[in-house]
């Protein structure tokens, strides 16, 4: 069963939330509850990723073939970790998923465009969808999620980190 919830705002997310959002999402669900101030943002959940996965592997392979690969195998596991990334990075994200993700975007609170504080052109959390343009707690991560304005979900990579991008 694919969770209700592929995406969360984060002024919704607590502590308890963090087996489905992951412990920065929870943590800054906190501090918004707390009053400190985080950028408008939201989370992808661990149920969009089971989605997405059931999409990608619909009878298993990947776990099967990840689970049977010797620990001290470094060779082994950088090959299949390679076939895993191909096939992830080839094959588009489900609509369910890509729909509820542009509407949890379109659902932000509006911010000026590239350049601006807060554009989507600013790597970090503050300069992510919603982002104050100041420096806040998301800042300091290097997860970023980009956004322009055509609004159309794909994956791309950064520096350190694979993301979704609203391109």
């Amino acid at each position: 069963m694919i969770s209700p919830h592929l995406t969360r705002p984060l002024i919704s997310l607590r502590s308890d939330d963090r087996p489905s959002v992951g412990g920065k999402a929870a943590g800054l669900g906190e501090l918004a509850a707390a009053g400190l101030s985080v950028p408008a943002g939201f989370a992808i959940t661990t149920g969009a990723f089971r989605h997405a996965l059931q999409a990608l592997d619909p009878d298993g392979a990947i776990p099967r073939q990840v689970g049977g690969l010797p620990a001290d195998d470094d060779g082994a596991i950088a090959d299949v970790s390679a076939q895993v990334r191909s096939r992830i990075v080839g094959t588009p994200l489900p609509a369910r998923l890509r729909d509820e993700i542009a509407d949890a975007y379109r659902a932000l609170p509006h911010q000026p465009g590239p350049g601006g504080p807060g554009g989507p052109d600013r790597p970090g959390g503050s300069g992510g969808p919603g982002g104050s343009g100041r420096d806040t707690i998301a800042a300091a991560h290097n997860d970023a999620i980009s956004v322009a304005r055509s609004r159309t979900v794909s994956r791309r990579r950064t520096r350190r980190t694979s993301d979704l991008a609203i391109t």
